[in-house]
């Protein structure tokens, strides 16, 4: 047998071609120690995590978060034990990022509309009063805050492939038909999964917003 079909690829060769390697193959580069693929990895999925961030964050925060994200993911890499794909563990991390961001965000606007009553001239309060005189009350920027906190910890809560299907078809826009061809289902699986994952999420956001 050939033994460059059982070997491994040597590091230069790893290095020579990056853009070739696979996300499994990618990712067990870097666990052994090919810090140098850090940027590939980074550079492949940025333009994922810009376009989900920049549909369900503020956009003066997309930039600030889509690298908080990536940072994340580069920190979190080696303990990727690869049992989802890279792609629905890196939704994972967007979906904890933007959650956590959407309760920080709440804290700060009922502090800050609590605040400005007293004329105070931090820039927090200047950015609320601003939002008053244009017309947004922070009470509904408080209310848009927990609905935001409430679907994503929804998200969190359900199975990993429903999760998973769900992460596909709205933050990435594919069709079912994609979507299957991804996940190496049929169709009819992959439509069916769907199904239980819109209702297991429609039950848990009852039951959070009872909370």
């Amino acid at each position: 047998m050939d033994d460059a079909a059982t070997n491994p690829p040597e590091d230069d060769q790893l290095m020579s071609a990056p853009t070739t390697l696979d996300d499994a193959q990618l990712v067990n580069a870097i666990q052994d120690g090919n810090n140098e693929l850090i940027s590939v990895l980074a550079d492949r999925y940025v333009q994922l995590v810009y376009n989900i961030v920049r549909k369900r964050a503020p956009a003066s925060d997309v930039e600030d978060l889509t690298q908080d994200i990536l940072l994340a993911v580069v920190r979190s890499i080696h303990t990727f034990n690869q049992d989802s794909s890279l792609r629905t563990w890196i939704h994972a991390i967007i979906n904890n990022k933007l959650r956590y961001y959407y309760r920080q965000r709440k804290v700060r606007s009922r502090i800050s509309s609590f605040s400005s009553v007293d004329g105070g001239g931090d820039d927090e309060t200047n950015a609320v009063d601003a939002r008053v005189e244009g017309g947004d009350d922070p009470t509904e920027v408080v209310a848009q805050a927990d609905e935001n906190a409430i679907v994503l910890e929804a998200l969190e809560e359900l199975k990993e492939d429903y999760r998973e299907v769900l992460y596909l078809r709205f933050t990435d826009e594919l069709s079912f038909a994609e979507i299957a061809e991804h996940l190496k289902l049929s169709l009819d699986a992959v439509k069916s999964r769907y199904r239980r994952a819109v209702a297991a999420v429609r039950k848990k956001l009852r039951r959070l917003k009872k909370q």
